[in-house]
């Protein structure tokens, strides 16, 4: 089975608000990147994402199915017991933000290429897009091509400003892991400055010292 890679940040006012301290920085694994599971609610169709049991511990998996307990008026048990298949899932609208790696990238781009083939709603084909996806990603072991090394390369339909800014975060981060930079340079600013100058040459970063600060002042 592959290791799914897919964190999301839910907005204010979600179910399990008062345990996202739980979870690292309050992101939530997920097996999908978008809600593929689906439920019912006031007799119309939803989407539901499902939290990634393999990823999260006993403890958080029993407090989740706690907060949606507590939401339905059922018991925590028959919530885990629901879960059993497919994990426990909720509402895709309560989505802020989605962060992943290589397999959220490489699905993001099948649901996308799928979308793109199919636009108008076709539920035969959407349910063989489903069946293979299953059959690929959460029962088999596909193994997801990296995600490209810079983010000119990215997948137009994929790029974000969060991500330029976390492409240019790991290029600062690479920058200083092989810069040989003391504490010292770090503290000073100089081996961020070295970095800013490395990523955007076409710029000239300088430290600006408390005289000129006060000259400019």
């Amino acid at each position: 089975m592959t290791r799914h890679d897919t964190l999301v940040r839910l907005k204010p006012g979600n179910p399990f608000e008062t345990v996202l301290h739980l979870f690292d920085g309050g992101w939530i694994p997920v097996r999908d990147p978008w809600g593929m599971c689906t439920g019912k609610r006031d007799g119309k169709t939803i989407s539901l994402f499902c939290v990634d049991k393999d990823r999260v511990t006993q403890e958080q998996e029993v407090i989740l199915a706690a907060c949606i307990a507590g939401r339905l008026e059922v018991s925590t048990e028959e919530v885990l017991q629901e879960a059993e298949k497919d994990g426990i899932t909720f509402d895709s609208d309560w989505v802020e933000a989605m962060t992943g790696e290589a397999e959220c990238y490489r699905r993001t781009l099948e649901l996308a290429d799928f979308l793109e083939a199919h636009p108008t709603p076709d539920e035969f084909a959407y349910r063989e897009f489903i069946e293979q996806q299953y059959c690929d990603w959460i029962h088999g072991d596909r193994i997801p091509e990296p995600m490209p090394e810079n983010y000119e390369d990215v997948d137009p339909r994929y790029k974000s400003p969060e991500l330029e800014q976390a492409y240019k975060q790991r290029e600062i981060d690479r920058f200083l892991q092989q810069g040989g930079y003391s504490v010292f340079d770090v503290l000073t600013g100089k081996a961020m400055i070295d970095a800013l100058n490395y990523l955007d040459p076409d710029s000239e970063y300088s430290l600006v010292g408390p005289d000129e600060f006060l000259e400019q002042e």
